[in-house]
C-alpha cells in the first residue's frame, strides 16, 4: 500500500472516530455526574463513553457480547491509563443477575434499536434491577418518526444494518412504563452528522416538525 493510501486510511479512521465521539459528547450536557457515581454502560461497544466520563465518575463497568469490541475497549483503556473501569464480555441479563442494586447511572447508547420489543422488556427489566433505587437510565436511539426512518420503513431507503427496533417517543414511553421505569423524560437531539443536523430547526414547526427530530435521548428512573 502506498504512503498516500496509508494516509487516506488514517484520515478515514480519524473521521469515523470523531463522528462517533461527537455523537456521544453532545449528550453529556443533559447529565449531571458525581465523582461517586457507579456507572454501567450496556452494549458498550468499543468503550467510547468511558473516554469522556472516566474523570467525572467513581467507577465504570462496560458490558457487550462482542469479544472484538471488548478487546478494543480494553486496549483503549490501557492506552489512556484509565484505572476505574472494567469490561465484561457477556449478556446483559447474565451480567445484571450478578450486579443487583449497584449503579447510580446506566447507559444504553445506540443499542435499543438493535433489539425487538420481545427482547426489550426482559433486557431493560434486568437493567432496572442493576440500578440503585432512584438510579437513572439513559437511552440514545433513532426516532421512529424521523423522516429518513419513515422512508426506510416504507422501503424508499435501505434500512440500517441490525436496526430491528426503530420506535417513536410514544412507543418508548409505553415500553418503559411496562418495564417499570418512572419519570421518563425525552429530549429530541439533532442528527450527529453535521449536514443533517442543520435540519433540526424544522423540528420546532407545527404539524410536520416531529418528522425532523432525528434522535431521542431518554432519561428515566428506577
Amino acid at each position: 500500500m502506498s504512503i498516500a493510501s496509508d494516509l487516506d486510511c488514517t484520515n478515514a479512521h480519524f473521521k469515523i472516530y470523531w463522528t462517533q465521539k461527537n455523537r456521544v459528547l453532545r449528550l453529556l450536557k443533559y447529565i449531571d455526574f458525581s465523582r461517586s457515581d457507579r456507572v454501567a454502560d450496556y452494549g458498550c461497544g468499543n468503550g467510547l463513553l468511558l473516554d469522556m466520563i472516566a474523570d467525572k465518575i467513581g467507577s465504570y463497568d462496560g458490558v457487550d457480547l462482542s469479544a472484538d469490541c471488548i478487546q478494543m475497549a480494553e486496549r483503549r483503556q490501557r492506552q489512556k491509563a484509565i484505572s476505574n473501569a472494567h469490561f465484561y464480555c457477556m449478556s446483559i441479563t447474565e451480567f445484571c443477575d450478578c450486579h443487583v442494586d449497584l449503579y447510580d447511572k446506566a447507559f444504553a447508547i445506540d443499542f435499543a434499536e438493535h433489539i425487538n420489543d420481545e427482547d426489550f422488556i426482559p433486557i431493560f427489566t434486568s437493567i432496572k434491577r442493576s440500578l440503585k433505587e432512584g438510579g437513572k437510565l439513559y437511552i440514545h436511539t433513532p426516532n421512529g418518526e424521523y423522516i429518513f426512518e419513515l422512508l426506510k420503513k416504507w422501503g424508499v431507503m435501505q434500512r440500517s444494518e441490525g436496526h430491528v427496533g426503530i420506535r417513536s417517543d410514544a412507543q418508548y414511553r409505553c415500553l418503559l412504563d411496562e418495564t417499570g421505569y418512572s419519570c421518563v423524560k425525552i429530549a429530541y437531539v439533532p442528527h450527529y452528522l453535521r449536514y443533517l443536523s442543520y435540519f433540526h430547526v424544522l423540528s420546532y414547526a407545527p404539524v410536520f416538525g416531529k418528522h425532523f427530530r432525528a434522535r431521542l435521548f431518554i432519561e428515566c428512573k428506577r
